[in-house]
């Protein structure tokens, strides 16, 4: 007949290596699971940087033709500021010769 007390001391150290190795398991899985998150956040991370660069292109290009409005704006103002400054020197000059000549009593 077999020792119980032998008999139960191998069941014993294989229920304790079967504990350590459904520990180290769930340990690894629990880690696995944690890299999955990380990387399905990441993915959603890297899908709305995208969503906000492509808006940000978009303003960009809107932006871009404002400056070119107001590149067009800027040269017509300077136009008509040179228009207002040769108009001025004209009235000067008149005002000058008006002076000049004797009143009309």
């Amino acid at each position: 007949m077999a020792d119980p007390s032998g008999r139960v001391r191998p069941n014993n150290e294989f229920r304790e290596r079967l504990m350590e190795k459904v520990h180290v398991n769930v340990t690894e899985t629990g880690k696995l699971a944690q890299q999955l998150l990380k990387s399905s956040r990441s993915h959603e991370i890297l899908a709305q940087a995208t969503k906000q660069f492509v808006n940000q292109e978009g303003a960009l290009a809107n932006s871009q033709e404002l400056i070119k409005q107001s590149g067009k704006i800027i040269a017509e103002m300077e136009s008509q500021f040179a228009d207002i400054q040769h108009s001025m020197q004209t009235v000067n000059t008149i005002s000058e010769h008006l002076e000049r000549q004797p009143t009309w009593r």
